[in-house]
């Protein structure tokens, strides 16, 4: 019965074992070996159940807000957040496979990441390392910006939607599918019109606004 019953403990063991290796590693574990030096404005908000890792800097400026369940990547170079950019949940902001593994790259891709001031990654995004998003640029939902990509100021990637790899968007752009050819068009309309500009400059600033009354932010523990 005793060899029995240690047979069954150790059957249990291994089936465990195996178990535990079959389940998906989460990138938000929080270690402190993992954590980026940060340099973060006195009134963003990290929220509780964001995570930062890496080994680069983070500098998160003046009023931007990362929601529960982001995560801000700096393994591959230096993260740098706007005043105002909204990260939603399930955003990677850095990171990304592409990074250095590409066969077809042809010139050394840049690390750093640059989100400018009022833009706004929404929810299941990934924006890998290298990429630099120009100011009141908004990145759907579940949509892709891969290594080393440019993307103007007030342009516009549609939900799913990928610009590629060393990829470069103008001003006013609209992505509506792939990011080269008949699926991009200007946004003539903002371009040509300040008024409509101001009018979504202040609607954002009101929503950052009303957003930091709703968030409770953890800042201190990335200090």
């Amino acid at each position: 019965m005793t060899t029995s019953s240690g047979q069954a403990s150790t059957n249990a063991t291994q089936d465990s074992s195996q178990s535990s290796k079959n389940r998906p590693v989460s990138t938000g574990v929080e270690t402190l070996s993992s954590r980026p030096p940060t340099t973060l404005a006195p009134d963003c908000i990290i929220a509780e159940r964001a995570t930062l890792i890496g080994k680069h800097r983070v500098t998160i400026a003046a009023g931007a807000i990362v929601h529960p369940f982001a995560c801000i990547d700096s393994t591959y170079g230096p993260v740098e957040i706007g005043e105002r950019c909204l990260i939603w949940e399930r955003a990677v902001v850095g990171g990304g496979s592409a990074v250095g593994s590409r066969k077809d790259q042809t010139e050394e891709v840049s690390t750093r990441i640059v989100l400018a001031e009022d833009v706004e990654i929404k929810s299941g995004v990934t924006v890998e390392a290298g990429a630099t998003i120009g100011a009141h640029t908004e990145i759907d939902v579940g949509a892709m910006v891969e290594a080393n990509a440019t993307i103007g100021e007030w342009c516009r990637v549609a939900p799913r939607c990928t610009v590629s790899h060393n990829g470069r968007l103008q001003d006013y752009t609209i992505v509506l599918g792939s990011d080269t050819g008949t699926w991009r068009r200007q946004d003539v309309q903002r371009k040509g019109n300040t008024r409509l500009k101001e009018m979504s400059t202040q609607a954002h600033a009101r929503h950052v606004e009303a957003l930091h009354r709703m968030i409770k932010g953890v800042n201190a523990k990335w200090t």
